[in-house]
């Protein structure tokens, strides 16, 4: 019963916690240099990437921004299947995740001003790798948050992405505390930003396990995974909470396609949440597609074939208009 407690007590406390953060707009991309294996950041830190590339020069390119925990190579099964479609994946390793090469930094960021740096330099390269290729930016939870945030800023910053794909995207953040309980979690992100919540808590809110896929819970799949983050700090959880509340307003300047992909078993997004959101979305080239039966992972799940038939569905339809 305690540990129920607990787990519900860090739930609330992450809520208001996340409510509360700045950071410096990006005016210009850093330089940053790449190999075939690997990708160093403007801060020099190298980190290892993934592509999928087809046998031919491609006629579209994809990058993928992957989640919470996750790493670049859950992009397999999009970049396994559009390979062979003569279109080319690459994703790079978001800092602070499971394969940061600096173990003390995983599960931990101090600004997110730094995922913005490295995904705006690696699309950059990637940009300069495939001149007049259409390129279009798909982001997985967390990665959508990040995609999102800096689409209003593309142009200015010299990237050209031809549309956007957001699936499971977090778009809003719930819940409420007592007014002791608010004073306690504002003092403790203070003097405190590196503590660490564990994301099974957090997910579940202690009363079941939690699920991303429809097969295993959260907490069987990390057992599994080479690359699980299991504790994120307050500061990180707290910078991901100020980009989703900056996104709702930050998505209404869109222009671009845009196709989002919701989940009806999403612990993290409540299907009525991404309605609103994709409602707020400007421009007038905006999809969505609903997966009754997914949960969060939709490339990892029951549903992946028809995402992967629908993506496909969606990007011929532009490639088309682009050619």
């Amino acid at each position: 019963m305690m540990g129920f407690a607990r787990s519900t007590l860090e739930l609330k406390l992450l809520t208001l916690i996340i409510l509360t953060s700045c950071q410096s707009p990006m005016t210009k991309v850093p330089t940053a240099t790449w190999t075939p294996t690997h990708f160093t950041a403007p801060d020099g830190t190298e980190f290892p990437y993934s592509k999928w590339l087809p046998q031919r020069s491609p006629r579209a390119v994809i990058l993928g921004i992957h989640g919470l925990g996750g790493a670049a190579s859950d992009w397999r099964p999009l970049g396994e299947y559009f390979r062979e479609r003569g279109i080319a994946v690459y994703a790079h390793e978001l800092r602070g995740m499971g394969n940061d090469p600096l173990g003390p930094r995983v599960g931990d960021l101090d600004h997110p001003q730094g995922w913005f740096e490295d995904f705006s330099s690696f699309a950059l390269r990637v940009q300069s790798v495939h001149p007049g290729v259409p390129i279009f930016w798909y982001g997985e939870s967390l990665g959508g948050i990040i995609g999102a945030h800096l689409s209003g800023k593309a142009s200015a910053l010299g990237l050209r992405p031809s549309g956007f794909i957001l699936a499971s995207p977090i778009v809003q953040i719930t819940g409420k505390l007592p007014v002791w309980q608010t004073c306690l979690l504002k003092l403790g992100s203070w003097i405190a930003p590196t503590y660490r919540l564990n994301l099974q808590s957090l997910a579940s809110n202690g009363s079941s396990p939690a699920q991303v896929v429809s097969t295993t819970s959260h907490e069987a799949q990390l057992e599994h995974t080479p690359h699980a983050v299991h504790r994120f700090s307050l500061r990180l959880l707290q910078r991901i909470g100020t980009l989703v509340k900056a996104n709702r307003t930050l998505i209404k300047k869109n222009s671009r396609p845009i196709l989002v992909l919701y989940a009806g078993n999403d612990i993290f997004t409540k299907p009525e949440e991404v309605e609103q959101f994709f409602g707020e979305i400007g421009g007038n080239h905006k999809e969505k597609r609903f997966y009754p039966e997914g949960y969060h992972l939709l490339l990892h799940d029951v549903s992946s074939d028809d995402i992967l038939a629908d993506i496909e569905m969606w990007l011929e339809k532009y490639l088309e208009i682009s050619a």
